[in-house]
């Protein structure tokens, strides 16, 4: 069988024109085979990785895709990839970022809380915003909130 590329990730933006259908006024955008085959064969792995791509578009995907999979073996890698503290030139982290909300929309339990609490300390301003956004809204989320100190300005 053929194996995927990040090439094949198909972009989620609507063609600038796109044809619409005469019966009920919905815009319709056909979408190849190949594309569902390659949502299809794309390893979680390299999908993990895209969540660092240089293209949100690509990130937004990868994340679409390994969150309508359901598959939570992937959680120890996302923790992983929150734990980076490296931050680029505009002070962002995206592969955090990615990694936060791909735990969130797998409802990644006690592990990914316990990374998400850890992400409010991240030093990307970013990261600590997506890590409150990401947050249950509980006591024990409220917790930990209280016990993080502010940044430094």
């Amino acid at each position: 069988s053929p194996q995927a590329s990040i090439a094949d990730i198909r972009s989620t933006a609507p063609p600038p024109n796109p044809p619409s259908s005469s019966a009920n006024g919905m815009a319709v955008r056909p979408i190849s085979a190949k594309a569902d085959q390659a949502d299809s064969l794309m390893p979680a792995a390299e999908l993990i990785a895209a969540l660092k791509h240089e293209t949100q578009v690509v990130r937004m995907q990868a994340q679409r895709l390994l969150v309508e999979r359901g598959d939570r073996s992937i959680l120890p890698a996302l923790v992983a990839m929150t734990r980076d503290t490296t931050v680029d030139a505009a002070g962002l982290n995206v592969g955090a970022i990615q990694a936060l909300r791909t735990m969130q929309g797998l409802n990644g339990g006690e592990e990914a809380f316990v990374a998400t609490t850890a992400a409010l300390k991240h030093p990307s301003a970013g990261v600590r915003r997506t890590a409150v956004a990401a947050l249950p809204r509980n006591a024990e989320a409220a917790s930990a909130l209280a016990s993080v100190q502010p940044a430094p300005v």
